[in-house]
């Protein structure tokens, strides 16, 4: 939810549940993702100061090609 400096970016990496298991730390898979694929959707949270650092970020049937995981389906955690 809350990513910095994805406004400045072009790339995120994003850690997803991507397999069913028991064990919290099993099935999670990192992906990088385009910053500016469609459904990608970046909106500032401001500062009491005005700055703006970080950001609400969400994914909404974002299509993330297969040479976009890092390491291992489903060892993210690793």
């Amino acid at each position: 939810m809350w990513t910095g400096g994805a406004h400045v970016n072009d790339y995120a990496i994003v850690l997803a549940r991507t397999d069913d298991t028991e064990d919290k730390h099993a099935g999670l898979s990192q992906f990088l993702v385009d910053l500016r694929a469609p459904g990608v959707r970046v909106e500032p949270i401001r500062l009491m100061s005005g700055e703006h650092r970080f950001n609400a970020f969400h994914l909404e049937g974002v299509d993330v090609p297969d040479g976009m995981l890092l390491g291992q389906r489903g060892d993210g955690w690793k």
